[in-house]
């Protein structure tokens, strides 16, 4: 039944739900961890209660890329979906590699030995066939710890590293023997320097004609300085020979007519003595063997023997070694020293006795300082004696010292007058000078044509020596007591005996007043002024007033801003004073050195802020002799170096330059000269330079009269330097000046070319 004109219809239902993710449509996870269900939402618009459901799965055991489906249909069969996404990753690799080290980790080999390199092992977590690197080196001809280092890296860039250690150590020598150069035994010390010629220009060859001996060397007389053949190391790897006394070696000559054997430390005072052929063993046919003290040295750095003879031409030496051998007892005077007086500790100063109390003792009793007397030590019925014995070398005024003031400290006996000595002279010896030396200056005793065969007190009072110096500014100061001299003239074998040296009689003490004046005259307060080890600085009266002993003392004004200067004042009897006047500095540069001519290419560098330094200098004030004292400053960022001229040093005060010592020589035989930039104060008139190898003669320049007042390029072509020199083994260059105490040299830009 239908009506006219009207019609109904419902509305159909034709949107399909949203469904919106809970949490990220993209995770991500590492193999092994757990996958939450996040879950999702369902909104639809018309039914409620909808919700989605899920397929796919995810496998967080196993790394890929998972997909999972969310699907949510309605009531009328709208049907939609979406989905996430879960990346399980690989877990990170964050272990590094393991090296594992072949053979030792720490080795120990002996100088000279071979360092074979063993390698290391590597295994990863996740990487194969990985390698280590090893970096460092081990030079086994130096005692000292290296250190190899082992790198590897993975794939995934984690680093690992291990150490082995490696140490070198000396040669150890087992039982009284080692051997240098011998027919029968190998070497037992590595020595870096073997048969070296000390520049000498010295030629020898180890395939003689003579083959008396297995291993021997035929040396022929040099034009050089001497005719030398030598043992050494550098000072970082000494042989310690303090367990040897005595050196052997074999010589066949009919030319030569002694040796000149020196033994050089790294600490002390190189030995040098001079013997005589005809002293030698006979051995036969042509050979004689000598035997030759050795001084007790832990560090000995070379062994040198020089052959003697103006006439010498030829000469064979074979089995170099030392040896220990039994000392014989030392012979002596008859009868012991006389005691000395009675005196109470307070009364004396004693060095050595055995029937006085000592206060000090002598550190070192036998200072090589030309051709020395060999030192031994003996008794009398218990009572000891030094004896000191002429050498073939020094037969004509050798030199020994007996040290006391350095290692124990400088020795007052400034309350005291008198030096004392008891001494034993042999028949023959002609002549005896001994010497007392203070750090301002030592004083004299000679004795010609002394009394011999009986034992003698030498009473000397300080008053009564003679200043080693003359009229010099050097003079003794017994408040700062370093050393005794003894020196000799007589034959080869003669000896004097020492016992009981002590210090003596009672002094005085005194007011010495220092006024001190400026360039006008005026007096300058605050100026420093020192005698012995007392310093004062003057007040304003210009005046330091001092309390000494009786006795010559050396006055020293040395205060910023002015000249050095210095005098000699005599305390004796009564008070005494002196005036001393100082001038102003003279003027150094004001402007940086120039800028140098030379590239780096062109340029081994010492010592500048334009250039690349290649060496650079390890100590700048090696005092040679009387030496300026180094300071560096800067003057617009240029480092200069400055040499100020000190007291004594104004007649040609020496000081070395070193760059070749402490890392060992540079080899410079490819440069042709040595350039630097040099300022000098007004009153400087002179400078000499030379240039040093290790060893031999060095390159000497001419004597400079340079400009003052400017900055000057100094010049040194090997081919104009005086003497010829090795300069394969460059060690240091010195600077030489003559000026006055307000005088200094500035240094900058120094290289080789």
């Amino acid at each position: 039944m239908s009506g006219c004109g009207g019609s109904s219809s419902v509305d159909e239902d034709t949107l399909a739900p949203s469904i919106t993710l809970l949490g990220s449509s993209a995770v991500t996870l590492t193999v092994g961890g757990t996958y939450q269900e996040s879950g999702t939402t369902v909104v639809d618009n018309v039914d409620n209660g909808l919700s989605a459901t899920v397929t796919g799965n995810v496998d967080t055991t196993t790394a890929g890329t998972y997909v999972l489906t969310y699907t949510a249909t309605d009531k009328s069969g709208n049907s939609s979906s979406t989905s996430r996404t879960v990346v399980v990753e690989s877990a990170p690799d964050t272990e590094a590699p393991v090296i594992t080290l072949i053979g030792d980790a720490v080795i120990t080999l002996t100088v000279g030995d071979n360092y074979n390199e063993q390698g290391a092992t590597v295994v990863d977590d996740v990487d194969t066939n990985l390698t280590a690197t090893a970096s460092g080196t081990v030079d086994t001809s130096v005692v000292g710890t290296y250190t190899i280092t082992y790198s590897a890296a993975d794939g995934a860039s984690n680093q690992a590293t291990l150490n082995r250690t490696i140490n070198v150590q000396p040669a150890v020598v087992v039982g009284n023997k080692a051997y240098l150069f011998h027919s029968e035994n190998d070497d037992s010390f590595y020595m870096e320097f073997w048969g070296d010629t000390w520049s000498t220009g010295t030629q020898y060859t180890d395939q003689p004609a003579d083959t008396t001996y297995d291993k021997a060397l035929e040396i022929t007389k040099s034009s050089g300085w001497g005719t030398v053949i030598a043992w050494g190391n550098l000072p970082q790897n000494t042989v310690d020979i303090s367990t040897y006394t005595h050196a052997k070696f074999k010589v066949k000559t009919a030319t030569f007519t002694g040796i000149d054997v020196v033994v050089q430390s790294a600490t002390q005072q190189q030995n040098q003595v001079v013997y005589n052929f005809s002293s030698g063993t006979d051995l036969g046919n042509g050979w004689i063997e000598m035997t030759v003290p050795l001084p007790n040295f832990s560090d000995m750095t070379w062994f040198s023997l020089n052959f003697l003879g103006g006439a010498g031409t030829n000469v064979l030496l074979a089995d170099v070694y030392f040896t220990t051998l039994a000392q014989a007892p030392v012979t002596g005077p008859s009868v012991a020293a006389p005691n000395p007086p009675s005196f109470t500790d307070s009364e004396v100063v004693v060095l050595y006795s055995d029937s006085l109390s000592q206060d000090s003792y002598v550190g070192v009793w036998n200072a090589n300082y030309y051709n020395a007397p060999v030192y031994s030590t003996g008794a009398v019925n218990g009572n000891n004696f030094a004896k000191y014995t002429i050498t073939a070398g020094g037969t004509n005024g050798g030199v020994t010292g007996l040290e006391f003031g350095f290692e124990n400290g400088e020795l007052d006996a400034s309350q005291n007058t008198t030096w004392n000595m008891d001494m034993f002279i042999e028949p023959g010896i002609t002549k005896v000078e001994v010497q007392l030396v203070s750090r301002d200056g030592g004083a004299k005793r000679t004795f010609n044509n002394p009394t011999t065969g009986s034992w003698l007190n030498l009473e000397m009072p300080y008053s009564e020596l003679v200043d080693n110096d003359g009229a010099g500014f050097d003079t003794l100061n017994s408040s700062i007591l370093q050393l005794i001299v003894i020196q000799l003239w007589g034959p080869e074998g003669k000896s004097v005996y020492v016992d009981n040296i002590y210090f003596s009689g009672v002094s005085t003490s005194y007011d010495m007043t220092v006024n001190v004046v400026n360039d006008n005259n005026a007096p300058l307060p605050n100026a420093a002024v020192k005698v012995g080890n007392a310093l004062v600085n003057t007040d304003a009266s210009g005046n330091a007033v001092f309390t000494v002993q009786e006795g010559n003392y050396k006055v020293v004004v040395d205060t910023d801003g002015f000249g050095a200067v210095q005098a000699n004042q005599l305390i004796a009897g009564g008070d005494a004073s002196l005036s001393l006047s100082v001038k102003s500095l003279n003027a150094g540069p004001s402007v940086a050195a120039p800028t140098p001519t030379a590239s780096n290419d062109e340029a081994f560098v010492l010592f500048s802020d334009t250039l690349t330094v290649d060496q650079p200098i390890s100590f700048w004030n090696d005092n040679f002799y009387k030496a300026p004292a180094f300071s560096q400053i800067s003057i617009a960022g240029d480092n200069i170096g400055k040499f100020q001229i000190t007291l004594g040093g104004e007649n040609g005060g020496i000081t070395g330059i070193q760059f070749g010592i402490q890392d060992g020589p540079v080899d410079l035989s490819n440069a042709t000269g040595l350039r630097f930039d040099m300022y000098l104060t007004s009153g400087i008139t002179q400078t000499q330079f030379q240039v040093i190898p290790s060893f031999g003669d060095s390159g000497v320049s001419n004597n400079f009269t340079l400009a003052t007042g400017q900055w000057v390029t100094v010049e040194l072509p090997f081919s104009e330097l005086n003497r010829t020199f090795d300069a394969s083994s460059l060690i240091m260059f010195s600077v030489q000046l003559w000026g006055t105490t307000r005088d200094a040299a500035y240094i900058d830009n120094i290289y080789f070319y």
